[in-house]
């Protein structure tokens, strides 16, 4: 059984009065290819140690300009094969931001975003934290 965890940056943002999420298409070969999920950086270890500006400098603009919301949160999957452990930092970035979001990545209305294909970690934490 193979351990992967994942740091995930759930990007929040106002839009025209409407509460709007940054998701992305997985593209890679694997479990969940073709599915939706945060951006994120995956390790073969735990990453609560690191600092969270330690991410590609694409989104370190993102992060900084925003605000975190509350404490991190972290959840658990077990498959077959893997079990992977996640924790979700949400930030909320001003309606006035205008830095671009990285490549894959697009804003999508809740209503959307619940009828995305998501692994089961993801549909589980936005059902815990949206509803």
């Amino acid at each position: 059984v193979r351990d992967r965890f994942l740091t995930y940056f759930v990007l929040r943002k106002e839009i025209n009065g409407h509460l709007h999420l940054a998701l992305r298409e997985r593209t890679g070969r694997d479990v969940w290819q073709n599915l939706y999920e945060f951006y994120g950086t995956e390790t073969d270890k735990p990453t609560s140690d690191r600092p969270l500006t330690d991410v590609p400098g694409e989104m370190n603009e993102l992060i900084r300009g925003g605000v975190f919301v509350g404490p991190p949160t972290s959840a658990q999957q077990l498959l077959s094969h893997q079990r992977i452990g996640a924790i979700f930092h949400q930030i909320s970035l001003p309606e006035t931001n205008t830095v671009m979001l990285p490549d894959g990545l697009n804003w999508y209305l809740i209503e959307q975003i619940k009828q995305l294909p998501k692994p089961a970690l993801i549909a589980s934490y936005l059902k815990n934290q949206f509803g």
